[in-house]
């Protein structure tokens, strides 16, 4: 009997070391940028109130999630902004690689289209994400407007 209880007690132990270190693991969130949150000028008709309003930071995931005080709010910041904030949302801009400009044979320089090859490798113009695969952009923009990528 004793044997018994003693393995199960052994049993016991490592299942709870075993499962110890689960309950541990946080996920961690990588923001693109943060922007201060001003807040709404309170409206004339207001009654009086003691609380004082201060700006705060809200930062944004990959997702375009607003987060505040590190705790996501699982609302898109742009609209989050509008709800909460006196000033406009300025997205953060997305990193781009492999940019081109279509424009008409002999236009001058800076002039036309920059087209940016994003994360996702989709084409990005004027910092939007066009969700459409880069090379499938130019070569689109190409043939549909006349036009010479380079």
């Amino acid at each position: 009997m004793k044997k018994l209880v003693l393995s199960l007690a052994l049993l016991a132990g490592i299942t709870l070391v075993a499962c110890g270190d689960d309950d541990t693991d946080v996920a961690t969130v990588t923001y693109v940028g943060c922007q201060i949150c001003e807040i709404k000028d309170t409206p004339e008709n207001a009654p009086p109130s003691d609380i004082v309003d201060q700006d705060y930071e809200v930062c944004v995931d990959g997702d375009g999630i607003a987060y505040v005080d590190n705790g996501n709010t699982n609302v898109a910041a742009d609209y989050y902004f509008s709800l909460f904030c006196g000033n406009e949302f300025v997205a953060p801009p997305i990193p781009v690689t492999n940019c081109v400009t279509c424009a008409t044979e002999g236009a001058p320089e800076g002039a036309g289209v920059e087209i940016c090859k994003g994360p996702k490798g989709t084409a990005v113009i004027d910092n939007k994400d066009s969700q459409i695969p880069y090379q499938q952009y130019i070569d689109a923009y190409e043939q549909n407007f006349d036009l010479i990528c380079e």
